[in-house]
C-alpha cells in the first residue's frame, strides 16, 4: 500500500477533525447569546470578559524538545489571559 499514512498521522488527523467539530458545535450555541447581546446595550458587549486558553492535550507534544514547547505556549498564553483577566475585573468593579 504505497501512500498510507503512518497510524500516530492518522490519529492526528482524525483528532483535528474532532476538535473542529466540537469548536463548531461551541461556535452554534454561542450564536444565540451573541445576538441577543446585539441587541442589549449594555457595556459588557462592548468589553467582554476575556476568555482562557486552551490548554494542549497530552498528546499534542511531539516530545523532540521544541523550543517553544506547546506547553511553553499554552503558558505564555495563560499568563496573558490572567493579566488581561486582572485589568478587565478591575474595569467592571463596583464603584
Amino acid at each position: 500500500m504505497t501512500g498510507a499514512l503512518p497510524p500516530r498521522a492518522q490519529y492526528r488527523i482524525v483528532r483535528s477533525a474532532i476538535r473542529r467539530q466540537i469548536l463548531a458545535a461551541r461556535v452554534c450555541q454561542a450564536l444565540p447569546l451573541h445576538n441577543e447581546a446585539m441587541n442589549d446595550p449594555s457595556d459588557h458587549t462592548s468589553n467582554p470578559r476575556p476568555v482562557p486558553p486552551e490548554r494542549p492535550l497530552p498528546e499534542d507534544c511531539c516530545q523532540s524538545g521544541c523550543n517553544p514547547c506547546v506547553f511553553d505556549l499554552y503558558q505564555e498564553a495563560l499568563e496573558r489571559y490572567e493579566a488581561e483577566l486582572r485589568a478587565w475585573e478591575a474595569r467592571h468593579e463596583a464603584p
